[in-house]
């Protein structure tokens, strides 16, 4: 379900071994990317999806970008080039977001993790985000994935009966499943670690 207890208490990733040895200066940067509502695919708990990372603040350190401002990129605020946005990819070791030109970024990363987010799918086009880690070689971003070295996982938020009368899935936003994505962060997080510093869940 939908649930919004995202305390360190309720957060799967929370209660690893390797988390509970994380206390020392072990850091992952995660970088969580929010659509504008009038693109579509915006998640629509966000707040819950950040309040579960942020229970985790002794180890995750999160970025939030937010494309809510109009524009054609990544960064719609004009800080950044596109050259600057790919310089900062490599500092992090996570990235999350919806189904988009965004999550391109993430092929800078050094052998990172991608969480990538769907809406509800049809049956027609649920192979666009099949369920499991790397389950996904041929599709956009887990081709990506899969030539850039980076693990990725795709959360669809549901199945939805195919209809004339609906809009098309790319056009729908996104309420993140939090206890199957929860989960997908704690995977991120067992291998992040034992990666990065040798942490092992085991």
């Amino acid at each position: 379900g939908n649930g919004s207890d995202v305390s360190c208490g309720a957060c799967a990733c929370c209660r690893s071994r390797s988390f509970a040895q994380a206390v020392g200066d072990e850091r992952l940067n995660v970088l969580v990317i929010q659509r504008a509502r009038r693109l579509g695919r915006h998640i629509v708990n966000f707040d819950h999806v950040l309040a579960l990372l942020r229970a985790s603040g002794h180890v995750l350190d999160v970025t939030v970008m937010d494309l809510s401002v109009d524009g054609p990129t990544a960064d719609h605020s004009g800080n950044r080039s596109p050259v600057a946005q790919l310089l900062m990819m490599p500092r992090f070791d996570l990235v999350i977001g919806a189904y988009g030109a965004a999550l391109t970024f993430s092929a800078f990363m050094h052998s990172g993790v991608m969480i990538e987010l769907f809406p509800s799918l049809p049956p027609s086009s649920m192979m666009l985000c099949n369920d499991g880690w790397n389950a996904n070689p041929y599709t956009v971003y887990g081709g990506l994935a899969k030539q850039s070295g980076t693990r990725h996982v795709c959360l669809p938020a549901g199945l939805h009966a195919e209809s004339e009368t609906l809009p098309q899935w790319r056009d729908l936003h996104i309420d993140v499943d939090i206890d199957r994505f929860s989960s997908f962060v704690s995977s991120a997080v067992e291998w992040l670690l034992a990666d990065r510093y040798n942490l092992s869940g085991a």
